[in-house]
């Protein structure tokens, strides 16, 4: 091999280097971009898991009072003289 094919074969050699280099950066900012996505997502999902809590927190035991109110089966308060106070307490 004379000197002119060792110099082609070095330039194509650090072409490839820097090819491959450029590949990784890539790789990089994609696997960042994923992570700032995955971050966002979660953190969407944890507003709206709050929000549910609240709503639950709201709306369960005015379930709970309406279906308490609402049965039509002896003993139930306000029935045949109970009043709350006496199933409370």
């Amino acid at each position: 091999m004379d000197e002119l094919n060792r110099l082609r074969i070095r330039e194509v050699a650090d072409r490839q280097v820097r090819y491959v280099e450029d590949i990784d950066e890539v790789r990089e900012r994609a696997a960042m971009a994923q992570e700032e996505l995955l971050s966002r997502i979660s953190e969407q999902m944890n507003e709206r898991s709050y929000l549910f809590t609240v709503v639950a927190t709201i709306f369960l035991p005015l379930n709970f009072f309406t279906g308490l109110i609402g049965i039509n089966v002896g003993g139930t308060p306000g029935r045949f003289g109970l009043s709350w106070r006496s199933v409370s307490g």
